[in-house]
């Protein structure tokens, strides 16, 4: 009776943190690395955007999906934790010019604000697992604050991704298929941001985000002036439904 426990335990274990499933006639291979439950109502939500669509238009992709959290503001003055959710793509094999596609998309479940997403391609270039560390080594190490040297808890490989965690410190996200450093961001206890890709700040919300999101009120997909970033729930028009997601959140 105890083997066939620990059997379903690491069954479900198991289960918690990869998924596979068929999308068309392409094999989407999706990673759930944080909070399954969470992650694949985030999958289930982001697999439609326009992004991701485009992707899966290419040809067998991997997927993985978790969240990270920045420590923002000064301490006590409203230093608050926030957390981001990420769904980094790549497709697997090379196209006829032998480029290998990638996304990074990052949202803010359960409030789903104007998502960013970061679309990029390389040639392929087979990395083997050391040679990426190598690489992620190379990045973190100029600020010693980050480098605390790879061990088998704190360096992952998942399918052709390494993800590379210290505790709420950084993450780091590399793509074997290319050995690009696709996402990178730092927590901590005294402030947090986004390393990579450069450029692109945190997800959050705003009365902005609310004016944009009611600019495209009652538009839809095919529209002259249509915006998918508006559609907060992919369901192809922007209606009452994306306002009111997007109010709520407003603030948090």
């Amino acid at each position: 009776m105890a083997l066939l426990v620990a059997a379903l335990v690491l069954l479900e274990t198991f289960n918690s943190w990869f998924y596979a499933m068929g999308v068309g006639p392409e094999l989407v291979e999706v990673y759930f690395v944080d909070k399954p439950a969470s992650a694949q109502k985030v999958w289930e939500l982001e697999k439609k955007h326009s992004k991701m669509l485009e992707m899966e238009a290419r040809g067998n992709l991997s997927a993985v999906i978790l969240t990270h959290t920045y420590y923002i503001g000064d301490i006590g003055f409203g230093r608050r934790p926030f957390s981001e959710w990420w769904v980094v793509a790549t497709t697997l094999q090379p196209d006829e010019q032998g480029f290998i596609y990638e996304l990074v998309l990052r949202t803010t479940y359960p409030c789903p604000s104007l998502i960013k997403t970061h679309t990029s391609y390389a040639n392929y270039t087979s990395m083997s697992p050391d040679s990426g560390a190598r690489v992620i080594e190379e990045f973190i190490n100029p600020d010693p604050q980050y480098w605390v040297g790879f061990t088998n808890e704190s360096l992952r490989a998942v399918g052709p991704f390494i993800i590379y965690r210290q505790k709420r410190e950084i993450t780091v996200i590399l793509n074997l298929n290319t050995g690009n450093l696709m996402v990178a961001a730092t927590g901590g206890d005294y402030y947090g941001e986004l390393l990579l890709p450069e450029g692109e700040g945190l997800v959050g919300f705003n009365i902005l985000d609310l004016a944009m999101v009611a600019k495209k009120f009652q538009t839809k997909a095919g529209d002259s002036n249509w915006d998918p970033e508006a559609d907060l729930n992919n369901d192809g028009i922007v209606n009452i439904i994306d306002i009111s997601m997007i109010a709520i959140c407003v603030g948090r």
